[in-house]
């Protein structure tokens, strides 16, 4: 009969062993996974800035281009008038021989 409880014993203890052994190992896993959910919290948030950044970066590149063509326009412009005050001048000089005497 004392074996009998001997086992008996052994058994609920092998039994209790096992259930904590579970149950720590789902409560470890649990824990695994909501750190690693908020890992990937993080990540995707600061995937979501540097998407944001991105964009902005783009904006701001669509519009210095469009400040470009503006000022390269501008350039040509007053480029042409330079041209045109340099042949004005050059039939001017032309014509009255030595240039203006003053």
């Amino acid at each position: 009969m004392e074996t009998k409880i001997a086992l008996l014993f052994s058994f609920i203890s092998v039994a209790f062993g096992i259930f904590t052994g579970y149950a720590a190992m789902r409560r470890g896993h649990k824990k695994d996974i909501a750190k690693e959910t908020a890992h990937l919290t993080t990540v995707l948030i600061s995937l979501d800035h540097i998407r944001t950044d991105i964009s902005d970066i783009k904006t701001d590149l669509s519009e210095l281009k469009l400040d470009m063509k503006t000022d390269h326009e501008r350039l040509v412009k007053a480029e042409e008038s330079s041209k045109a005050v340099h042949r004005r001048l050059d039939s001017f000089t032309g014509i009255s021989g030595k240039g203006m005497a003053i």
